[in-house]
């Protein structure tokens, strides 16, 4: 079921409640993919090998050193975006308690996890079998861009930027 929590309060009110009823849980429908959030029986498999996802791997992890963020690939649906961020539900309820109490304890990170979808056809035409390593990372770059535009994380220079590279597409 999807609740809409949009009070100050809710936050405690959320607690609360999974403390009072051990089997209720809450959690935010941008919290994880979807995958993960609706549990299936069935599993899908990665079309990329274990090296290519290595490769991957390291590819996105120098992309998005600077975010501060981590990442994880996960075999979703070629449907699904190549790119998706989600931050952990814990700690964002701890930043929202910290947010409602004061800044008594120091600011939290804002920690973010960039999970890239094995299965999505971009990430296997532009990010394997392309032999250009300048190319390889501009794209992995551009892909995490739009993924930081998805969650209304892109702003100032890093926004226009994206923009002016996003129009040099069209010309």
């Amino acid at each position: 079921e999807v609740l809409i929590f949009d009070h100050i309060i809710d936050n405690h009110f959320m607690q609360h409640l999974e403390m009072k009823d051990g089997g209720v849980t809450f959690v935010r429908v941008d919290a994880d993919t979807v995958d993960k959030l609706v549990e299936k029986d069935d599993q899908a498999e990665s079309v990329l090998s274990e090296d290519q996802q290595n490769e991957v791997k390291e590819l996105f992890t120098k992309t998005v050193s600077s975010a501060g963020a981590s990442v994880s690939l996960r075999p979703m649906s070629p449907e699904d975006q190549p790119v998706v961020i989600t931050r952990p539900e814990q700690m964002r309820r701890m930043r929202e308690m910290q947010s409602i109490q004061g800044a008594a304890f120091g600011d939290l990170p804002d920690f973010i996890n960039v999970v890239v979808n094995t299965n999505h056809e971009l990430v296997a035409d532009k990010l394997i079998n392309t032999e250009d390593e300048a190319q390889r990372e501009e794209v992995a770059k551009y892909l995490f861009n739009l993924a930081q535009l998805h969650q209304g994380m892109l702003k100032g220079e890093e926004l226009e930027v994206f923009v002016k590279k996003s129009l040099s597409f069209l010309k």
